[in-house]
């Protein structure tokens, strides 16, 4: 059984993955950390066994041949190969990896030699095929596994044709992961995933091979499976990963009604703070106030542990995931604590116990305080395009205001589309892209130039009938503004977030941006079921500028940079509105 220190750990690292906005540490990921309830072990040469390569051989020829395979059920064929034929490492030889070619080979349908690509700017190849070069197998083992490839589509026709689905990819999804076989599967099946259909691992700070045979080091020396994928994952630095399994799935989307305790904690660096988020005139005296140690852990270890559990994109990032997951955590009814002591910096302890509370107010982002839209001074207008509003007819409202405030900051609720034919009367590109090759994974091809300007007759009826006249047959007036448009963002600015910024650098003349880099997250996600009954989403579409650098991994950098400080989770405190209302009254 694990102890209670252990116990509590564990369960803040089941909140580190839903939860993704920060960056994955560059410690290695099967070191010992004693306050892990399982001790994690690094693949150093003492442990690493030669059977360990065999078996990693053997993962990436089955995932090549099952990702390009063209005959009928070749995905449940290749799944039941891995149940029926393992038991143990020692059945990972150099027959089971020929027979497995032989045998997908006699199931073809029909043959073809494979398309070859070259690594140009209109092609991105994500994979690594360089094990392909084995002289165990002879020579001509690389010639020898593409000829028994196909490559023909596996993706789905759907809406969207730019996301990899792999809608019959579900076989062996409800186990329990109890033996041998089935956690080999989710290892496989997870990395060759993330190899094919991932395109950012320049983004990684380990290489995905290695992340591999340190997977499966961590297995065969009893390592928990649930902490081995969610550290295969933690290396991926994608802040749209999610990993969640069914039983989780069901805790954490509750009814969201419970007890939470009378504060928050902020993290501000490596250091954990007290904010009286509930404003208790009793609990004043602690507001601000370092806490060291958390029911007899120290704080620093807490953080470090879970650093080295993170997905995500930027170090932006970090703090906000490690503190959403900590504040979340102690707060859920699922841990049992009903009193959490506290110990501070100059040695004060203190008790405290829950009140009532919805879980949804535990770590609420600073633009869910705010109204739809407001004037500040009679000069400035705010717009919290978060919030549901109709923007071209708000935004018309402040044209005589010196400056107007988007807040940017979470989620938006306004059409992307809107923003376009507001300010200009011509397209401009606002992002290219590249999208996986439906019918050759693990090769990207560039995609048409994104430009979010509406054209055409049947878009214009589509407008007049659903959005009114304004944006119908009729051309929408120019909303010729002189003032200046100043966008607050922060690490809660991900995926279509980015996307309304990318949208306003490249349509809005007078545009800065006030606070924190952004999540650094964008563009389509894909969606696959994991054996385990895991839930698996991470970026599948590699999204970017116009002159083709990365919005991934970066996120949007403001113009005005705004240090997080003590005391920002309060609900009066908002540091970055207050520097874009100075901006806005200084010019």
């Amino acid at each position: 059984m694990m102890n209670k220190k252990a116990d509590f750990i564990y369960f803040i690292f089941l909140f580190i993955i839903p939860i993704s906005s920060a960056i994955s540490m560059s410690v290695s990921p099967y070191k010992e950390i004693n306050t892990y309830p399982v001790k994690l072990i690094s693949p150093d040469a003492s442990i690493y066994d030669p059977q360990f390569s065999e078996m990693a051989f053997f993962c990436k020829t089955w995932g090549y041949l099952k990702y390009h395979s063209s005959f009928q059920n070749s995905f449940e064929y290749f799944d039941k190969y891995v149940i029926e034929n393992i038991n143990s490492p020692a059945d990972f030889t150099t027959s089971l990896t020929d027979n497995l070619i032989d045998e997908a080979f006699l199931r073809q349908m029909e043959e073809r030699q494979p398309k070859q690509y070259a690594d140009t700017a209109h092609h991105k190849i994500v994979y690594d095929p360089s094990w392909m070069k084995n002289s165990r197998f002879g020579n001509d083992f690389e010639n020898r596994l593409k000829q028994y490839t196909s490559y023909k589509t596996k993706a789905q026709k759907g809406v969207d044709k730019y996301v990899s689905d792999l809608p019959q990819d579900v076989f062996f999804t409800n186990t329990s992961l109890d033996s041998y076989n089935e956690k080999c599967l989710l290892i496989f099946k997870l990395w060759n995933i993330v190899e094919y259909f991932y395109p950012h691992k320049w983004n990684m700070d380990a290489d995905w091979s290695q992340s591999l045979e340190e997977a499966i080091t961590a297995l065969n020396n009893h390592v928990d499976i649930d902490f081995i994928i969610q550290r295969m994952v933690a290396q991926m630095n994608d802040s749209h990963v999610v990993l969640l399994d069914l039983d989780y799935q069901k805790w954490y989307y509750g009814d969201g009604i419970f007890k939470k305790f009378p504060f928050y904690l902020e993290l501000i660096g490596n250091q954990i703070y007290f904010s009286n988020q509930l404003e208790i005139d009793s609990l004043g005296k602690y507001q601000g106030k370092k806490v060291t140690y958390y029911n007899n852990m120290k704080a620093t270890d807490i953080i470090d542990s879970l650093a080295t559990m993170v997905s995500a994109s930027n170090e932006n990032g970090l703090c906000y995931l490690i503190e959403s997951s900590l504040n979340q955590a102690i707060n859920h009814p699922a841990l049992g604590d009903s009193i959490i002591k506290l110990k501070f910096e100059n040695g004060t302890e203190a008790h405290f116990a829950r009140v009532s509370a919805s879980f949804q107010t535990v770590s609420p982002t600073k633009s869910s305080y705010l109204p739809e839209d407001t004037l500040f001074s009679r000069e400035i207008g705010y717009l919290n395009i978060t919030k549901r509003i109709k923007l071209q007819k708000k935004i018309r409202k402040y044209k005589d205001t010196k400056a107007i405030i988007l807040d940017l900051r979470g989620y938006p609720q306004i059409n992307g589309f809107e923003i376009p034919k507001l300010f200009s009367k011509d397209p401009k590109t606002v992002a290219q892209f590249y999208h996986n090759s439906s019918n050759n994974p693990g090769n990207y091809i560039q995609g048409s130039e994104v430009t979010y300007f509406e054209t055409g007759f049947f878009r214009a009826f589509v407008n007049l009938i659903f959005r009114g006249i304004n944006t119908g047959l009729f051309p929408m007036r120019i909303f010729d503004y002189e003032g200046e448009i100043i966008v607050l963002i922060d690490e809660n600015a991900i995926s279509y977030s980015e996307t309304i910024g990318m949208i306003l650098q490249a349509y809005v003349p007078n545009l800065t941006f006030v606070g924190r880099n952004t999540a650094g997250a964008n563009g389509n996600v894909l969606e696959v079921d994991l054996p385990g009954n895991y839930k698996f989403q991470f970026t599948n579409l590699d999204f970017r500028y116009p002159d083709n650098s990365h919005i991934q991994g970066e996120g949007i950098v403001p113009d005005v940079f705004i240090k997080k400080e003590v005391g920002y989770s309060k609900k009066e405190t908002d540091p970055i509105l207050e520097a874009a209302l100075g901006i806005a009254m200084e010019n």
